[in-house]
């Protein structure tokens, strides 16, 4: 899987580029480094990480992974989520085989693995058509509720360009609106750019990405950041020990934009 993120944090960061997509769970570990970055719009209101055993393994839960060999993609938000599940479940993190994750799933595949994180957008459908039997074990479902890809900008550059922000923002939310109510639309744009990919796949992965979008506050106002939500991972990033200290929600999320953009519309994100 995509498990480690495009260093799109650190392009914007420096200023190469304007704006970037990251997960919600890096603007706080980059404002804990000192890199102010600011979440402009939360997209994936959930995170698209699933973990996938075969379906005859034994597995039926995060509480069957001690002496499970399971891959773990390093360094990342999946992590991030891996050690918050296992915390959530009572599991004792000593007590599984780790293993580095990869690109190519063979190791799963070929049973070396008994345990691959994936983003259920795609993957899992992928690995089915190669004719394996597989259950996807979630996150959510022990209470973990992990944000997925976020817009965000330096504090600085949002500062110092509001206009050039409000524009980008609202265009990237009126090209979601745009895909949401034409999906087919959607699927035949990028199949036209990308004609070496599969429809059917591409048809599989926009109705996924339907979800994410969707979850939770995204139903009323796609791409707004609800604090509740954010508070929440918030607190589990202070539990697990991933930030030292506690950071404000308005040092990592600007909803201005957000809710501008719907207000002209008429319509309350808060509800």
């Amino acid at each position: 899987m995509a498990g480690q993120e495009f260093p799109a944090k650190q392009i914007v960061a420096s200023g190469s580029e304007q704006f970037g997509v990251a997960w919600a769970d890096s603007m706080y570990t980059a404002r804990q480094q000192g890199v102010e970055l600011v979440a402009l719009a939360t997209l994936f209101q959930v995170n698209p990480t699933a973990y996938m055993v075969h379906s005859d393994s034994g597995i039926g839960g995060v509480e069957d992974f001690p002496g499970k060999r399971v891959a773990v993609f390093y360094g990342g938000g999946v992590e991030v989520e891996y050690r918050a599940m296992l915390a959530a479940a009572g599991v004792d993190r000593s007590t599984i085989i780790e293993t580095p994750g990869e690109f190519s799933m063979e190791p799963f595949l070929r049973r070396r693995v008994d345990v691959w994180p994936v983003y259920a957008t795609d993957q899992p459908r992928a690995v089915r058509q190669q004719g394996a039997e597989i259950d996807l074990i979630f996150a959510r479902d022990y209470g973990v509720v992990m944000m997925g890809d976020v817009l965000f900008a330096t504090s600085t550059f949002i500062e110092e360009n509001p206009n050039t922000v409000r524009a980008f923002v609202e265009a990237s939310l009126r090209g979601w609106e745009w895909a949401l109510a034409n999906p087919e639309a959607a699927v035949d744009l990028v199949a036209e750019y990308n004609p070496e990919l599969d429809r059917d796949q591409l048809t599989f992965e926009a109705s996924q990405t339907i979800e994410l979008l969707t979850y939770g506050p995204g139903a009323r106002c796609v791409g707004y950041s609800d604090p509740a939500v954010w508070e929440a991972e918030h607190q589990m990033l202070l539990d697990i020990g991933v930030l030292e200290a506690p950071i404000p929600f308005e040092q990592v999320a600007n909803n201005s934009f957000v809710e501008g953009y719907y207000a002209a519309k008429g319509i309350d994100c808060e509800g």
